[in-house]
């Protein structure tokens, strides 16, 4: 609760967005097969450091904006309870 003059009130909820979509400059074999996203780096797809981090903040929330790649990531973390999130699978795609 936070107080203010009028009294005490709850904090806004906040939300995470992650900018899970990206041109392709070429160059990159693998990123034919996989979206940047799903990259793995030491093991875990990129954007789980990202969801991890919000997690860690506090952030249940989600919301990852993606390209034609939504369908990928959505699958590839599916309703979020492998990071304790509360997204429902909201995802947000440009071709949609």
């Amino acid at each position: 609760m936070i107080a203010t003059k009028r009294g005490p009130r709850r904090p806004a909820a906040l939300c995470g967005v992650i900018l899970a979509g990206g041109h392709r400059w070429g160059g990159n074999e693998l990123e034919s097969i996989i979206p940047r996203a799903l990259l793995p780096i030491a093991g875990s797809p990129l954007a789980a450091y990202a969801l991890r981090t919000l997690r860690a903040a506090g952030i249940r929330e989600i919301i990852i904006c993606a390209t034609s790649a939504t369908l990928a990531i959505a699958r590839a973390f599916g309703d979020g309870s492998d990071f304790d999130l509360d997204w429902g699978g909201t995802f947000v795609s440009g071709t949609e």
